[in-house]
C-alpha cells in the first residue's frame, strides 16, 4: 500500500495521474464522499497501484 500525504493545491485528478490510477479508484478506495471539497478528505490517502 502506498500512502500519499495530500498537499495544498493537490486534487484527486493530479494525485491519480501521478500514481497512474483512476480518480474513481482513489475516490472509492478512500471512501471520499465529496471529492470537490478538500476539507472532507483525510490528509493521507491510499494510492495503491
Amino acid at each position: 500500500m502506498i500512502i500519499h500525504v495530500v498537499q495544498s493545491g493537490e486534487t484527486i485528478h493530479s494525485i491519480s495521474e501521478y500514481y497512474n490510477i483512476s480518480a474513481e479508484r482513489l475516490i472509492i478506495e478512500n471512501g471520499i464522499t465529496n471529492p470537490g471539497k478538500f476539507g472532507n478528505w483525510s490528509n493521507h490517502i491510499n494510492c495503491t497501484a
